[in-house]
């Protein structure tokens, strides 16, 4: 029997990512986006609401100056796609650029879970140190 997802997988991140500012079509309450790092936002976030929340107030955060440009995909098998990639957002405290991997699992029509990686976590959690308290997975 052939495995085969209703997504794109070259397209997944884009529709993942390209909607900072709005629900995203393909999670549910069973997505789970883990961010690495140690800044305020790093964590787990579960749920549509929760993921969406947290892009948006990256997006906020950055005076909607967020862009995740890419460079390549990699497609494991209908169902999982590594995407690199780079970060680049500005803020009052300064300018955002950083080389990102993204692990993308998807399950049907939906995203089961997303693993968020910074090349150089250094800069990148002292870009978003600077945020609000409370935005965190917790927050």
């Amino acid at each position: 029997m052939e495995k085969s997802t209703n997504i794109d997988p070259r397209s997944a991140l884009g529709i993942v990512m390209g909607t900072i500012d709005g629900p995203v079509p393909v999670l549910d309450a069973a997505s789970v986006l883990h961010m690495a790092g140690s800044s305020g936002l790093s964590g787990d976030y579960q749920g549509a609401e929760s993921i969406s929340g947290v892009l948006s107030r990256m997006a906020e955060l950055t005076d909607h100056t967020l862009r995740f440009d890419t460079r390549e995909v990699l497609i494991a098998d209908d169902e999982t796609l590594v995407w690199c990639g780079r970060i680049e957002a500005t803020r009052p405290v300064g300018h955002l650029d950083g080389e990102v991997v993204c692990i993308l699992s998807l399950d049907g029509k939906r995203m089961r879970e997303m693993w968020l990686f910074y090349v150089d976590h250094d800069p990148i959690d002292r870009f978003w140190m600077a945020s609000s308290p409370g935005v965190g997975p917790g927050g």
